[in-house]
């Protein structure tokens, strides 16, 4: 949706496009470089691919917040503006100007194993796949092993036993076909989440003229809406499509939440004391997200 708008409102005001896919112009570890040294001057910027650069970014993946794309996306535009600390701290010093944001929500716990998973100790010992940033730490908290890998790898290697299960949202499931050997799997856990901003440069961005720039706002306040109503439909009906595979749905109860909650909490604290011990200002950051989603959550319900 974001290019179509700027294919169609582009040219009038001298803005052109040309889009490349799939990782063409770089990988996703390399957003940061292409915005700044003009091979791209639009890239999706991922917190989790980028932990040395983005670390208080991953604020973002933590555990326990919301299962709507839609509240997650707004709260994520909002606190990377360059009013805010995250926003001051990290996103301007890496010269960014985020234009708009997905929020990819419903991170639970599928496994290979006979016997559904209802709490965190049921998979202590185990392998699992981690998508890596904040939910490495989700992972070594459940008293797991995490290991990185792509999930094109994961149905090669939870055939073969290489891994015991991954940490992902139904979302990124079905195309992999990984239901096909994901036996149960939580629903409820909120394990995580993983964000993405697609970004400018800031001085590119400074260089568009006014028209110019409330043409590409324009453009990213339309993805954005789009983008995470679509999310949020394909989250249910990924859910759908995983049980009819044949993958056991766990839905946890209110108690059972309130475990996987509660294994929120440490990996929250750690999250903080590890960046402020860096002299990152990570409380604060989490106290700005915090106030920030739950006042999304506040206007939803209204």
């Amino acid at each position: 949706m974001f290019v179509e708008e700027l294919r169609k409102n582009g040219p009038p005001v001298g803005l052109g496009i040309e889009y490349f896919p799939s990782s063409q112009l770089g990988k996703s570890k390399d957003a940061t470089a292409m915005l700044t040294t003009g091979i791209a001057d639009i890239a999706a910027v991922v917190p989790a691919y980028l932990a040395s650069q983005m670390p208080l970014s991953s604020v973002f993946d933590l555990p326990g917040n919301t299962d709507d794309a839609c509240i997650g996306a707004r709260a994520v535009s909002t606190s990377v503006t360059h009013a805010t600390t995250l926003g001051r701290t990290e996103v301007a010093k890496l010269s960014l100007t985020s234009l708009w944001s997905v929020f990819v929500p419903g991170y639970e716990l599928m496994t290979a194993e006979d016997q559904p998973v209802r709490e965190p100790s049921d998979i202590h010992g185990a392998i699992l796949r981690s998508p890596g940033g904040a939910v490495d730490r989700v992972v070594h908290d459940m008293g797991a092993a995490g290991v990185s890998m792509p999930l094109g790898e994961m149905y090669e290697a939870i055939s073969r036993g290489t891994v015991d299960g991954t940490v992902a949202s139904p979302i990124s499931i079905a195309p992999y076909k990984l239901s096909e050997v994901l036996r149960h799997s939580t629903i409820g856990a909120r394990l995580g989440s993983v964000t993405g901003l697609y970004s400018m440069s800031s001085a590119t961005f400074d260089r568009l003229t006014e028209p110019q720039r409330k043409v590409v706002r324009a453009a990213a306040a339309k993805a954005e809406a789009g983008a995470c109503e679509l999310l949020n439909k394909r989250l249910t009906e990924s859910r759908d499509q995983m049980a009819a595979d044949g993958t056991v749905l766990q839905v946890l109860s209110e108690e059972q939440q309130r475990t996987w909650t509660a294994l929120a909490q440490p990996a929250r604290q750690k999250w903080t004391g590890d960046l402020d011990a860096m002299g990152l200002p990570a409380s604060e950051v989490l106290a700005e997200w915090d106030r920030t989603l739950n006042q999304e959550v506040r206007t939803h319900e209204r």
